[in-house]
């Protein structure tokens, strides 16, 4: 399958499908759909490493290929399991605009750990 996507563009409906075929939350489809500029942020990690990670293999993506998201760190591993309220503690600023962006604050606080600071804006 080829995406045809850019660093910047949101992926095709193509990539989030099978995104979701192979273990990806609907917070993590939520998340790189989000457009930076909406966060008045410069970047979407989450985006920019699918992104990466699809040209690195020529723009095509095998249905098994996905299956271990090892391609970003603690942050990505969190948002693709849709552990969102964790995975704003694992996010610099940046992922922490976009999770607001995507999710609002007050969902973000209702599915924080106990543990973890309240999210504020």
């Amino acid at each position: 399958m080829s995406t045809q996507s850019t660093d910047t563009d949101a992926p095709s409906r193509e990539l989030t499908n099978l995104l979701r075929l192979n273990g990806a939350s609907d917070a993590f489809i939520n998340v790189i759909l989000t457009d930076p500029e909406d966060a008045n942020v410069s970047r979407n990690s989450c985006r920019e490493e699918v992104l990466k990670w699809v040209r690195w293999n020529d723009g095509e993506i095998t249905e098994d290929a996905l299956e271990d998201p090892t391609f970003g760190g603690g942050f990505f591993e969190k948002v693709w399991h849709g552990e969102i309220g964790a995975a704003y503690g694992h996010a610099d600023s940046n992922n922490q605009a976009i999770l607001i962006e995507a999710f609002g604050i007050n969902y973000l606080n209702s599915v924080r750990p106990a543990d973890y600071p309240e999210v504020t804006a």
